[in-house]
């Protein structure tokens, strides 16, 4: 456990432990010298008033930078101040007992943590850390929505569709673009293709300049057999080249979609266009 502790330090507050261990060093000295009960008191007080000073900061730094690292989506950085705090998360209801500490609870580090992981790619450890924060709220949507991308990604198909499944059958109620665009992937990946067609259009009503939509509804209709309207969406592309196409594709929501002959004819077609 304290190896674990002394992981999770940066250099700065590294230095600043060693000042403050160099100050009750020096203080002690000096009782040693007076022998007066006095200066081993006052050592106590400076030690403990320096310790709890600098680990407040330390962990408010890394909270402010972390949650602005999530919102400006620079993961790397998230990850690096989060997971600095995760050993405090776990202690949060002890130490914010101490007046000035406000350490997030641990399901917030770790859903955080997870949803940073997933956007990095890394779907070990975002499996990992989402498991541990659903366990404390079991019905957090984007928690959960991105644990079975993380399977799915990860070839752990059964998983996958069980998490899939408590997605699409749960009621929730936030219905917001993240929501439904979510939705509509979970519903695909599931081969709900006309429910994740329906998901997909109520996400593009909410935010309709998000017109790489349009190829995942295109691509739900190829797979209906509905060409005509497979069509009408890939028509109201605004920026129809490979480069863009390619961009959207590599989602792996493609991934069967891209083998149906009539998807992969209109691509070939806007790309050329």
């Amino acid at each position: 456990m304290i190896i674990e502790f002394f992981k999770s330090l940066s250099g700065t507050y590294t230095i600043i432990i060693a000042v403050w261990s160099c100050l009750l060093i020096l203080f002690c000295i000096v009782y040693k010298i007076r022998r007066e009960r006095i200066y081993l008191f006052w050592a106590a007080c400076v030690g403990i008033m320096l310790g709890l000073t600098s680990t407040a900061f330390y962990i408010n730094w890394n909270i402010l930078h972390g949650i602005e690292s999530l919102k400006n989506q620079e993961y790397k950085k998230a990850v690096k101040h989060l997971g600095r705090l995760e050993l405090f998360s776990r202690y949060s209801s002890y130490i914010n007992r101490i007046p000035g500490f406000n350490v997030p609870k641990k399901v917030t580090i770790t859903g955080s943590l997870g949803t940073s992981y997933y956007h990095l790619s890394d779907y070990n450890k975002a499996i990992y850390y989402l498991s541990e924060s659903l366990l404390a709220e079991p019905d957090e949507f984007l928690h959960r929505v991105h644990l079975a991308h993380s399977y799915f990604y990860s070839d752990e198909t059964q998983k996958a569709y069980k998490e899939y499944e408590y997605v699409t059958s749960h009621q929730y109620e936030r219905k917001d673009f993240v929501y439904f665009f979510n939705l509509g992937k979970s519903y695909g990946n599931l081969k709900l293709y006309e429910k994740a067609a329906n998901a997909f259009i109520k996400a593009l009503e909410l935010l309709p300049n998000r017109k790489g939509l349009h190829i995942y509804i295109a691509g739900c209709y190829s797979m209906q057999n509905k060409k005509a309207k497979a069509l009408e969406h890939m028509q109201l592309l605004e920026i129809k080249n490979a480069e863009f196409i390619e961009k959207i594709t590599k989602d792996r929501f493609f991934e069967i979609i891209k083998n149906n002959a009539e998807f992969k004819e209109m691509l070939t077609q806007i790309s050329v266009n």
